[in-house]
């Protein structure tokens, strides 16, 4: 209905100017006649792509947390979790992967629209900075980053107003941390129980040197790539390829998988991964 009325107010309008242009006695020719209707027409039609109707307007309304606490909309939710913040925070906390420029922990203030499909849009980010005390634009990565995961979140129950899905804006802040980041130096590195000393001590108990190499008389010194996980277990092992590597490869193998659980290292008092390399001497002594 109110679509109706605004189209015919439009209507009504375009007919009092070409009234108005032929009531006035003007002595123009019919050229400049033509030219003005061609006016009237161009500007009217500005009118009706500039101006919103009022249905249209209520149509693309973005309803926010103020109308859900007034009761008159139903919040968006995710995953049929009655509490959307949260359950969007566990998302973010779950699948966020931090660029090598971010911290290893990072306050940010989401924005973001649920569309009437449950698709988001809209998304702005700002970061939490004591530095400058208040927020600031968030890094181009990071961004990339948040943009990622949200846009390839499944989708939401969208917005309700009086049955009908309606757009919804989202703002909230989240405390991030890549659960799978691995570093390269922490504050506090990875350490073998007892230090170095008692981890070549281990080593050498431990070694059962192959019994391939042994005939062959072959020695030598390979470097061992590995990740030590937040529990301080080992995983991602990885002999650095060199001449004889792979006799000396599956020895290598077990004594990493048989190796006691490190201290892991960590970031402001935090546990993370840490990426280690580790030299393994092969030497024979008999």
């Amino acid at each position: 209905m109110q679509e109706k009325l605004f189209l015919f107010c439009i209507v009504l309008t375009y007919l009092y100017l070409c009234g108005v242009l032929y009531g006035v006695k003007l002595k123009t020719n019919s050229m400049m006649k033509t030219n003005a209707f061609r006016l009237i027409t161009l500007l009217m039609l500005l009118v009706v792509c500039g101006i919103q109707n009022p249905a249209q307007a209520q149509k693309d309304k973005i309803y926010t947390e103020d109308d859900v606490k007034k009761g008159s909309v139903k919040a968006p939710f995710f995953k049929k979790s009655g509490d959307m913040e949260q359950s969007i925070k566990k998302y973010l906390d779950d699948n966020y992967r931090a660029p090598y420029s971010a911290s290893q922990r990072e306050t940010f203030v989401i924005r973001f629209v649920v569309e009437k499909d449950g698709t988001l849009s809209n998304f702005d980010f700002k970061e939490d900075s004591d530095d400058f005390h208040g927020f600031i634009p968030v890094d181009y990565l990071v961004t990339n980053e948040l943009q990622r995961v949200l846009e390839a979140m499944p989708k939401m129950t969208p917005a309700k107003k009086n049955g009908k899905s309606v757009r919804y804006e989202a703002y909230f802040y989240v405390e991030l941390t890549d659960k799978l980041r691995v570093y390269d130096v922490a504050d506090e590195m990875p350490q073998f129980p007892g230090g170095i000393n008692a981890m070549f001590d281990w080593l050498n108990k431990n070694i059962q040197y192959p019994s391939e190499a042994k005939k062959k008389g072959i020695q030598g010194r390979f470097n061992v790539l590995f990740i030590v996980e937040k529990d301080g277990s080992l995983s991602n092992v990885e002999v650095v390829k060199r001449e004889n590597s792979s006799i000396f490869e599956p020895e290598i193998h077990r004594l990493m998988k048989t190796m006691p659980k490190w201290k892991p290292g960590k970031i402001a008092g935090e546990a993370v991964r840490v990426n280690f390399t580790l030299p393994i001497m092969f030497r024979i002594t008999d």
